[in-house]
């Protein structure tokens, strides 16, 4: 029973983190454009791509686990299908958050160098932590995921299914996030938020 509570705990966390991530690069594009300055390409992969991507894919990794765990509740699927699609969702998009999780903990830090506040401060602290939490994670589960997925079939009914869907929701609740983040500064001002993850 306890480690349902803490995969439920860790599923709703990731997920409203999500949100917050693309809602936060949604403020900070809106910021830059509203001050109509060029913003290089570093600036806007930092400030708003870093946030986006990790909060796509962070949602993505969610959306697979939890339309999973449903589909093997009410019998579509079986346990085999299950552990397979658990697995190939922690390397690719374990991966793809970890990607983008180091862009996210650089931005971090350079607005703690900037700011020099304890907020920004402790975000980043918290940014760093997560990131090697999240990278030793992945580096003590990568050989085992990989075995499973070697020897799994991917073609198995319900597999491309589970993977498109959550996709397709993910990139809907993402883009909604991220535009009410811009619309919230474009609309009525604002300042820039940092992200948190």
């Amino acid at each position: 029973m306890l480690g349902y509570i803490i995969i439920a705990i860790f599923l709703i966390f990731d997920f409203v983190i999500s949100l917050w991530d693309a809602y936060a690069s949604g403020v900070n594009k809106g910021m830059l454009e509203k001050k109509q300055t060029f913003a290089s390409m570093f600036t806007k992969v930092l400030f708003v791509y870093a946030g986006v991507g990790i909060a796509f894919f962070g949602m993505t990794y969610v959306l697979v686990i939890i339309l999973s765990l449903i589909l093997y509740a009410i019998g579509y699927i079986g346990a085999s299908l299950l552990v397979y699609t658990l697995n190939f969702s922690f390397l690719v998009f374990g991966l793809m958050i970890i990607s983008f999780g180091v862009l996210v903990t650089v931005q971090s830090i350079l607005v703690a160098v900037h700011r020099r506040s304890l907020g920004s401060i402790a975000i980043s602290i918290f940014n760093v932590i997560i990131i090697l939490f999240d990278i030793s994670m992945y580096a003590s589960g990568f050989k085992g995921a990989l075995r499973v997925v070697r020897n799994g079939r991917s073609r198995s009914a319900g597999f491309y299914e589970i993977i498109i869907a959550a996709l397709i929701l993910a990139y809907v609740l993402i883009h909604t996030a991220y535009k009410k983040g811009i619309n919230s500064v474009l609309d009525k001002g604002g300042m820039g938020v940092q992200k948190l993850y």
